[in-house]
């Protein structure tokens, strides 16, 4: 009796979609973007239970879990929860900032390294995988309505700033704790968004909408470097030092005033670039996992430790 062959699988490790956390709408846009690939495309839903989403709605047990299964798990999850042979690790933050900067020791050295973006501007971006899967909510338009005053978002600013001193006006109105429709509709009614967190999407949403994101500058960091650190500005790391419709600290608003109109189209190339990425992606597990080239060097969990400076010491796997 023939064995039975294995179909392959992607199975996407996530939380449940919760439109306010930008790495959770990224697991589940990039599930809906291999949807017609040759794979079969899974999400494995931490919390145990599907639910109804616009992306993907095809669900894996522990169970599907076998020998042609690749498991994308992102940067916060330490170990390897489902026992997958096959593992990708999807940076969708930099090591330290919503996990442990030693979580990557729980992890094997030959499971494969993506990257979101580089979140630091020390790292070489010609030496990453990138895989930026961006999705944009139909409901993120500009109403062309008068606009005036300013909203402000602090949440996460301890995270990348020591020392901050408030640039937002004092009557500009936290979003922090705002619903999602709550917040396009700040940004349709709003003139000015000061923004402390520099990698929340809410940026981009901000401008998209019409609002100009006003960045916290980070310490030490210039815009041309801030904006390398950045997925939506991969596309045009050969041929831009700037990025329309965004304000690296007060300084920088006239730019950004005069640029916001040009917000769409790049955004639309940026969609399109980010396909691209899936599709590299697709390449590379595949070559990796099924067509393993020995003579080829893979961006690996141990090749990751030496190009970004990871300690490899006590490594539990």
């Amino acid at each position: 009796m023939k064995s039975k062959t294995l179909r392959k699988k992607i199975v996407i490790y996530a939380y449940k979609l919760d439109y306010k956390v930008g790495g959770i709408v990224a697991l589940h846009n990039l599930a809906k973007d291999l949807l017609s690939s040759e794979y079969d495309i899974y999400i494995y839903p931490i919390e145990g239970k599907g639910y109804k989403n616009e992306f993907c709605n095809n669900f894996a047990k522990l169970i599907d879990i076998d020998d042609s299964t690749i498991v994308v798990y992102p940067e916060v999850i330490e170990g390897n929860p489902l026992k997958a042979k096959k593992v990708v690790r999807w940076l969708l933050c930099d090591l330290g900032i919503h996990c442990s900067k030693d979580i990557y020791k729980t992890w094997s050295t030959t499971d494969l390294v993506f990257h979101f973006s580089t979140f630091n501007a020390n790292y070489d971006p010609f030496k990453i995988n990138y895989l930026y899967t961006i999705w944009i909510d139909p409901k993120v338009k500009n109403l062309k309505q008068k606009r005036s005053g300013s909203c402000y978002l602090y949440k996460k600013a301890s995270l990348f700033h020591k020392n901050i001193k408030l640039i937002h006006p004092k009557n500009s109105l936290l979003i922090d704790n705002l619903n999602y429709e709550e917040i396009i509709k700040v940004f349709n009614k709003k003139e000015y968004f000061y923004c402390y967190d520099p990698y929340s999407f809410y940026n981009s949403i901000a401008a998209l909408c019409g609002c100009i994101p006003i960045i916290y500058p980070i310490a030490g960091i210039t815009k041309l470097n801030w904006l390398k650190t950045l997925a939506k500005f991969q596309p045009y790391l050969k041929t831009h030092e700037n990025f329309p419709g965004i304000s690296y600290g007060i300084d920088d608003i006239l730019y950004a005033k005069k640029t916001i109109k040009n917000v769409e189209k790049v955004y639309s190339e940026v969609v399109e670039y980010g396909k691209k990425s899936v599709d590299n992606f697709l390449s590379i597990v595949s070559d990796y996992f099924f067509n393993k080239n020995n003579n080829k060097v893979y961006n690996t969990v141990g090749k990751a430790i030496k190009t970004f400076s990871w300690k490899n010491s006590n490594n539990k796997v």
